[in-house]
């Protein structure tokens, strides 16, 4: 009884999980982009031409940011403030996994538990080893495949969109 209220314990923490994670900061001052993004984070920065490069933050101040852009030949990219239009952050493919790993391991845990029950009634023995044995290859199998699923999904999160500048007063005369 007890492995079982255990059991309903670990479902309901795995499935509540999942919604509980923050949403991140949108900031709209380069000054605050420090905030919601670090040094070694990955990122997508979108230029005033439209243009998107992809790399991992190398230096951020309130002038520019540098990245340090992926492939053979790394190189260092430099981005002033005023011609940055937009910066998405990456998301973690390990987040997925770790899911993964909670949803999958209950069923495994689960499954254990009724082999345990088996062993103990048709052997006389236990085989508690079985429980971990099976709730740990399930909780693997269940993390690697939220680990593709989270890669498959598109996981850029806008960071920083500056404020939309005010209309300005425009005047057109024609004679």
């Amino acid at each position: 009884m007890s492995i079982r209220i255990g059991l309903l314990g670990v479902f309901l923490t795995a499935i509540g999980a999942v919604p509980g994670f923050a949403q991140p900061l949108v900031v709209d001052s380069f000054a605050r982009l420090p905030e919601v993004i670090e040094p070694g984070n990955v990122v997508f920065v979108t230029d005033e031409k439209g243009a998107q490069t992809k790399g991992k933050v190398k230096e951020l101040s309130e002038a520019s940011l540098q990245l340090l852009t992926p492939g053979m030949y790394e190189k260092t990219v430099v981005f002033p403030s005023d011609r940055v239009v937009r910066v998405s952050k990456i998301d973690s493919r390990w987040n997925g996994f770790w899911i993964g790993t909670a949803i999958g391991a209950v069923p495994g845990i689960i499954l254990g538990s009724m082999f345990n029950v088996y062993c103990y009634n048709e052997s006389g023995g236990h085989c508690p080893a079985i429980i971990p044995l099976i709730g740990g290859s399930t909780a693997l199998i269940g993390g690697w495949i939220g680990y593709g699923i989270d890669g498959a999904i598109n996981g850029q999160t806008l960071v920083y969109a500056p404020a939309p500048k005010p209309p300005g007063l425009s005047f057109s005369f024609r004679f």
